[in-house]
């Protein structure tokens, strides 16, 4: 059965209708599932940043109880310099489980790193 023209032109653009819909809810769903996901991280992300920047809440101790410590305690390592390079190395050594203390003249970065 051979078919005609206009019964050619009717089936082609039966299908290229069906394609169409088909990749419109293929891509409507895609943007949907997207919201659904952006939605999720952030909510994500807003819980997580509630936890932090809380005030510890124990008092900070008192220098003259630092300079007790430094004394009386034993420590894994001194780091004299709370520059940028003497910071970094101190958080550095904390975070591998060292007890680490950091001595410094003035400020935390007030010398050459504040610059």
């Amino acid at each position: 059965m051979i078919l005609s023209n206009a019964n050619l032109k009717k089936i082609l653009w039966g299908a290229a209708g069906v394609v169409t819909l088909a990749g419109g809810t293929f891509i409507c769903a895609q943007i949907l599932a997207e919201d659904r996901y952006a939605k999720k991280s952030l909510n994500h992300i807003l819980k997580v940043n509630q936890s932090k920047n809380r005030r510890p809440k124990q008092k900070l101790p008192t220098r003259n109880e630092n300079i007790a410590s430094l004394k009386n305690k034993e420590y894994d390592v001194l780091i004299i310099g709370g520059g940028a390079t003497g910071s970094g190395c101190a958080l550095d050594s904390i975070t591998r489980g060292l007890s680490t203390a950091l001595v410094e003249l003035d400020d935390f970065g007030s010398g050459t790193s504040s610059r």
